[in-house]
């Protein structure tokens, strides 16, 4: 509920940089793959394509504790869903 504002919202709170990347100034983007259940949970989720195995992880436990999502719909019955979710990480200076 909220839609993408929220989602992103969500992620900015949750989100955080791991010490180790902060550490080697690692910056980039994290793609998370993940399917929504018919009843709106977070499930099957896995890096897509990750840049350093600290940030990967971090990325998949924001993605693992979002909050439960409003299921897609099809002829007015909910459906699992396939997202790709990019993630990035960046140093504020």
């Amino acid at each position: 509920v909220g839609g993408k504002v929220e989602m992103d919202r969500y992620i900015k709170d949750s989100l955080v940089y791991p010490n180790q990347a902060a550490r080697k100034k690692i910056q980039g983007k994290v793609s998370v793959y993940f399917e929504l259940s018919i009843t709106g949970y977070v499930v099957n989720a896995r890096i897509y394509k990750g840049i350093e195995p600290s940030m990967d992880e971090e990325a998949l436990r924001v993605v693992r504790e979002m909050p439960r999502w409003r299921p897609a719909r099809a002829k007015d019955r909910p459906v699992r869903q396939r997202i790709l979710l990019p993630i990035n990480f960046k140093l504020d200076y």
